[in-house]
């Protein structure tokens, strides 16, 4: 009876489905799927791919969904990675990929932690060891305790601080 008014506001901002039952965070991009990219597509947000990339996809503090109409023909680095649509390429993740079973990856899998959903198609190599050459040197930059991640270095190989 009171305070009627507070009770039939709407929510201000309704999440975007991803599919899956899944939600996007408000600070999710998205390449939808009319939009075809080709270079390097590099952020500091989360990204949802339904439409095409060619290059590189670099997100190495972030999570990259690749919804099922994703098309994705690049070498991929995030911290997560989840594949509904189709990946060819290199996959190197920090923390977790998880391949849904809508995926088709054709490529090299780098990542500690991989599920892979009954009817998902792979082909390619999985590689699972945490301390592995490629997540160590695709992911140097992004350890705050790596030299190069607070500056940047000159011709002769010393890490110079940037304001």
């Amino acid at each position: 009876m009171f305070n009627r008014r507070d009770a039939a506001r709407p929510e201000a901002d309704p999440p975007r489905s991803t599919g899956e039952g899944r939600h996007a965070p408000s600070d999710q991009s998205m390449i939808g799927p009319s939009i075809s990219i080709e270079g390097t597509v590099s952020g500091s947000g989360d990204l949802l791919v339904e439409g095409e990339v060619r290059g590189k996809i670099e997100l190495k503090s972030n999570r990259l969904t690749i919804g099922r109409l994703g098309r994705v023909f690049a070498d991929v680095y995030a911290r997560k990675v989840c594949v509904q649509g189709q990946v060819d390429g290199q996959l190197i993740v920090s923390e977790e990929l998880e391949i849904l079973a809508t995926a088709t990856i054709q490529g090299t899998i780098t990542a500690p932690r991989v599920s892979l959903q009954d009817g998902a198609r792979f082909n390619g190599t999985i590689d699972m060891d945490p301390a592995s050459k490629a997540l160590k040197t695709a992911f140097a930059s992004a350890d705050p305790q790596s030299p190069s991640a607070s500056g940047r270095r000159d011709k002769t190989g010393v890490v110079n601080a940037e304001n």
